[in-house]
């Protein structure tokens, strides 16, 4: 893939392009979000890597200037930072975080890796149609690292969740599931929010490796009120994360 980095740490720059270069991607490194915006005007990426906090404009911001931008408004934006108070200091509208993931710094290189590859597959695959790709990008979807019990007709799983919003989430798996199949769900969310309960229906399911994992779109059909709140809650709490007095002072300062 052909991957532009925007971070204003030398040293991180230096790091992840010697990460992504060992990985087979090509890769051009830039020192601020204004810089970004000047490139694409002249090449267009495959994926974005875009540190939060740099000089000029954001990583949010140039986030939602890309997808104003029709020529750059379908291509995977990875947000990276070491914490999530940063999106406070680009407005704090969580409808707003318009990327289609965040990776917490530090990350292992195998994670970076794994995250680019579902990016890359997601954005290739002709299967999901244009319109699904927007859908996916009007709620705020973070990430997610539990496991989740899912009931199909066929079997019954146990995997780890990708990502999350109160519309539905990303399942990884080691079998297809059928698209428009129902399936029913139960989790644990982290922070204490409690678990969640839920009957869904497959939107879409990719291959990721051949022959090895899938990773499916669950859209929910039928989620209690109370759980969609413990989600948004969820979501309320990572993207708030990491400031001087804490997550929980922050959100129950909100409270």
């Amino acid at each position: 893939m052909r991957i532009l980095v925007a971070d204003d740490d030398i040293f991180f720059l230096k790091v992840i392009e010697e990460i992504l270069t060992a990985a087979g991607h090509k890769v051009t490194t830039v020192r601020s979000g204004d810089a970004v915006l000047e490139l694409v005007k002249e090449t267009e990426p495959d994926l974005f890597i875009l540190d939060i906090v740099m000089p000029g404009l954001l990583g949010t911001e140039v986030s939602r200037e890309l997808r104003k931008n029709t020529r750059t408004a379908r291509i995977p934006i990875l947000l990276v930072s070491s914490g999530a108070a940063e999106f406070d200091d680009s407005g704090g509208d969580a409808t707003e975080y318009l990327a289609d993931d965040f990776l917490q710094k530090p990350f292992k290189p195998e994670i970076l890796l794994d995250r680019i590859k579902r990016l890359a597959s997601l954005q290739s695959n002709s299967q999901m149609p244009p319109q699904d790709t927007a859908e996916r990008r009007q709620e705020p979807r973070v990430p997610i690292d539990v496991e989740v019990t899912a009931r199909t007709a066929k079997a019954l799983m146990y995997h780890p969740m990708i990502n999350i919003s109160t519309g539905g989430f990303c399942l990884d798996s080691d079998c297809p599931l059928e698209e428009n199949s129902g399936i029913e769900l139960r989790f644990v969310l982290p922070y204490g929010e409690g678990m969640v309960s839920a009957i869904g229906v497959v939107a879409w399911c990719l291959e990721m490796d051949e022959g090895v994992r899938w990773v499916s779109g669950i859209r929910f059909t039928d989620i209690s009120p109370e759980d969609v709140e413990k989600i948004e809650k969820y979501a309320t709490i990572l993207l708030r994360i990491v400031r001087p007095s804490g997550v929980i002072a922050v959100y129950r300062d909100e409270e």
